[in-house]
């Protein structure tokens, strides 16, 4: 193990995970600056810039106006950066118990974006970098390339380390960018984690084309993460995540809610209101209505959730100051419309007991179905969230009908 191996492997027995990815950002700030690469700043995690998505969830998304308008700078090979991203796909298991996460919703980049016709000399600078500078072994570095593209159907011939072809679906060597026209052709390089004796997907070197096909440029990109997690063969990518430098790493549902509570304390940062409907505020109710959810499994509150917001800001970012008044009454608010939904559920269960008894109804629920669907689009609650309370009408001659309406 490199000193520089040993030196993290130091940081994260002592729970300084912060410090860990500082050195990961300052010797690869270093090599690409030995390379001839020039800094650029990033931007936003709620860019103005780029409208193309809700929250960057990519590096690239800080040059395209150096990519699109080709303004490299004289005399170098490209640019660097480190950008923070937010997946905003997640949303979709974040009500699902069975689902625990391998990844970050909130998580950050090292990248560079080279100039044209540089594929190999950029692939063969992140192996040099991964090797020489971190220490990671040439026999724990694989590629996973394609022989469907010409310039990366030979990597073998020279490459210090193991290539793998068409191990994959074909889209897994296409990119997409969000620009009419504009396409990715690339590989991903992996590492071997000793703990989990697994191979761990940390980075990507895409060649960027126009609509004429033309290269425009060469991305290569890796988050923080999954990098020093199978550096260093941790047994979770979480493990590295900055939020376990504020709370005791746990796995389970546990390690959910902090995954989901950083990604939210993030999102809060960039100005989101949970009282808007637009399309990134409801991204942002969604992830903090799930953050909710888990933790009414885990026996954490409100008021807690909303602490533990706090906590981590406080301590990642001191000089960032939300209010998070908004967030208690969103919370508040979403627990009572839960609780209602319950009182819905009795109110037809009764009815629909009295007509079987052969009474009158005090209260006749014509439409059911309808009734439940309307309440829960009002209020914005999944099935998830009160699939208990449904469980009182699986003997109603509907329920396998609204269930499925539901799902």
């Amino acid at each position: 193990m490199s000193n520089l191996l040993t030196h993290w492997n130091s940081l994260i027995n002592d729970n300084k995970i912060i410090s860990t990815r500082n050195s990961l950002r300052e010797a690869y700030f270093n090599f690409c600056s030995e390379h001839k690469y020039i800094q650029v700043n990033n931007i936003p995690l709620a860019s103005k810039e780029d409208k193309s998505v809700l929250f960057i969830g990519a590096g690239i998304s800080a040059v395209k106006d150096i990519l699109m308008n080709q303004r490299y700078i004289a005399g170098s090979n490209g640019v660097y950066l480190t950008q923070e991203c937010i997946r905003t796909g997640a949303k979709d298991f974040m009500f699902d118990n069975s689902w625990i996460p391998n990844g970050q919703i909130y998580f950050e980049m090292l990248s560079n974006l080279s100039i044209p016709n540089r594929f190999n000399d950029v692939l063969n600078e992140f192996v040099d970098f991964t090797h020489s500078e971190i220490g990671v072994p040439y026999s724990r570095i694989k590629i996973l390339s394609t022989r469907t593209e010409k310039f990366l159907s030979c990597l073998d011939i020279e490459s210090k380390v193991l290539v793998e072809y068409d191990t994959k679906k074909s889209s897994f060597y296409n990119w997409v960018y969000g620009i009419n026209g504009v396409y990715g052709r690339g590989i991903s390089v992996n590492i071997f984690n000793t703990t989990t004796n697994s191979w761990m997907d940390i980075a990507n070197v895409v060649s960027i084309f126009d609509c004429e096909h033309n290269e425009i440029g060469v991305e290569s990109g890796f988050g923080y993460e999954f990098f020093i997690t199978s550096s260093l063969s941790l047994k979770h990518p979480l493990m590295a995540s900055k939020i376990f430098d504020v709370f005791p790493y746990k796995e389970g549902l546990a390690l959910k809610y902090y995954y989901n509570l950083e990604a939210v304390a993030n999102m809060k940062r960039t100005g989101v209101d949970c009282f808007n409907s637009d399309g990134r505020n409801h991204i942002y109710k969604q992830y903090l209505k799930s953050l909710q959810y888990i933790g009414e499994k885990i026996n954490i509150d409100n008021k807690q959730i909303i602490s533990d917001i706090g906590t981590y800001l406080k301590k990642i970012f001191p000089e960032c100051e939300c209010d998070m008044n908004p967030e208690i009454i969103f919370l508040e608010n979403h627990k009572k419309f839960k609780y209602h939904f319950g009182g819905i559920v009795k109110r037809i269960r009764n009815c629909y007991q009295q007509i079987y008894n052969g009474e009158i109804p005090k209260e006749y629920i014509k439409e059911p179905i309808k009734m439940i669907k309307n309440y829960m689009k009002k209020h914005g609650i999944r099935y998830e969230e009160v699939s208990d309370d449904l469980e009182g009408l699986k003997n109603e001659y509907f329920y396998n009908d609204l269930i499925k309406e539901l799902k």
